[in-house]
């Protein structure tokens, strides 16, 4: 059985294809020693930036040879106007002189021999692999993918290896590839930063959102901690979720009674026993959710543990790990762009 982001990736994957359907590196190069040159000078600089100072660096310096017999201050002046030139110019002069003297001007296939070149880190190794030799056993996470991975429910990590690690498990390797640059596209295209600031509803129509939404919109989900009072916010939360049509939705509060023309339960064992619930989402304080999620695995009760954001995280996370626990998904649902 498909975990729900084994499920949100696959949506995603024909997603992605369909709005793009041919991808290429957007770098602008000619051979191999090129594109690993416009990768490393690509670090915090645009391709667009890129490109146009390799248009007349690789007109001066086309080869390994070239750069590495060139003095380190005709490397700088070439490449003054991008920013972390100094480093860059460093990096780049000892990288040729390793791949024209220990591998005869080729760049290697090999992934510890890429990463032990200076200034060449994972990120770099994986799109060199990928595009170069359709070695897709990493996938090249930079700051849209680390961004966008987080935002629509793929990872909770922060760190851009455990962010790989979760990836590499959810896209099948013939695809990594075209994931990468799609997304990567998707992000500058269609879902910017600053799409997902508080009360900014642009993020709300972004496509991978949307899909996000109409995949959640078929699930049962338990709201915890749902409140009457119409300034706490479960009940914002509740109310949210009615309106943007999340039909299968279980309310839990102690009082019970009625909301709208909802039943609402006043135990969380009343909709355990007569629901299968896809997710729960608690919005209630950290002591009394990891009351809940201890429930929930002494019963092995399957199903997506959400949670709100905020302070909930590092403990629930905390919680889980130093007990041994596991669960199948631990997401934001701000994610789905509604509050």
């Amino acid at each position: 059985m498909k975990t729900l982001r084994q499920d949100l990736a696959d949506i995603y994957l024909h997603k992605l294809r369909e709005l793009f359907p041919e991808v290429k590196p957007s770098l602008n190069y000619k051979t191999d020693f090129q594109f690993l040159t416009a990768v490393m000078l690509s670090a915090q600089s645009t391709d667009k930036q890129v490109n146009k100072i390799t248009k007349d660096f690789f007109n001066k310096f086309p080869t390994a040879e070239s750069i590495a017999k060139a003095s380190l201050s005709e490397i700088k002046q070439q490449l003054k106007s991008l920013g972390l030139y100094n480093t860059k110019s460093i990096n780049l002069k000892k990288t040729a002189e390793i791949i024209y003297k220990k591998h005869n001007g080729k760049v290697p296939k090999d992934r510890q021999l890429l990463e032990a070149l200076p200034g060449v880190g994972r990120k770099t190794a994986n799109v060199v692999l990928s595009t170069l030799y359709n070695d897709n056993s990493g996938i090249a996470v930079d700051t849209h993918i680390a961004r966008l991975a987080r935002l629509l429910a793929l990872t909770n990590h922060t760190s851009r290896l455990k962010i790989e690690q979760d990836l590499l498990k959810l896209i099948p390797e013939n695809q990594r590839f075209g994931f990468s640059l799609r997304l990567i596209f998707y992000g500058r295209k269609y879902c910017k930063a600053n799409h997902f600031a508080m009360h900014n509803p642009n993020h709300y129509h972004c496509p991978l959102t949307v899909e996000l939404r109409i995949y959640l919109q078929k699930k049962r989900i338990a709201l915890i901690g749902f409140s009457f009072n119409k300034d706490k916010y479960g009940n914002k939360i509740a109310k949210d979720l009615i309106r943007f049509g999340f039909n299968n939705l279980f309310l839990v509060n102690p009082k019970g009674g009625r909301y709208g023309n909802r039943l609402v339960y006043k135990d969380i064992k009343d909709i355990l026993i007569n629901s299968e619930i896809d997710i729960f989402l608690f919005v209630v304080k950290p002591e009394i959710s990891l009351r809940i999620v201890r429930c929930l695995n002494q019963k092995k009760v399957s199903g997506h543990y959400w949670f709100q954001p905020g302070s909930l995280a590092d403990d629930l996370v905390g919680y889980l790990n130093g007990n041994n626990l596991s669960f199948s998904s631990f997401c934001i649902m701000r994610s789905a762009g509604i509050w």
